[in-house]
């Protein structure tokens, strides 16, 4: 006899939970790699979703040379990230 749904549906998500924190881990801590030394000080990634990267800065200027770096930060964070195909970045102002 299957499982009942409401027996399934919190496994599933405390697997998804558990995917999601993995991966912002290895974003985390592949930061320094994907933007260097100087840029990873002034700048986080947030979240990852639905191939969308968010990155918070310090100040706009930062913001600015990273927009300008978005196609260059894809390409790194999809070599450093397994299974996740960041299609876009999106930035915003924070810290």
């Amino acid at each position: 006899m299957p499982e009942p749904l409401s027996q399934l549906v919190p496994e599933v998500m405390t697997h998804l939970q558990r995917d999601i924190k993995e991966k912002r881990e290895v974003l985390k801590n592949g930061w320094r790699e994907v933007i260097g030394e100087d840029l990873s000080t002034w700048s986080r990634p947030v979240w990852v979703s639905e191939g969308e990267l968010l990155v918070e800065v310090d100040s706009t200027t930062v913001m600015d040379v990273l927009r300008y770096k978005a196609d260059q930060i894809m390409e790194k964070v999809n070599e450093i990230m397994e299974d996740g195909r960041i299609t876009s970045v999106r930035f915003r102002l924070g810290g």
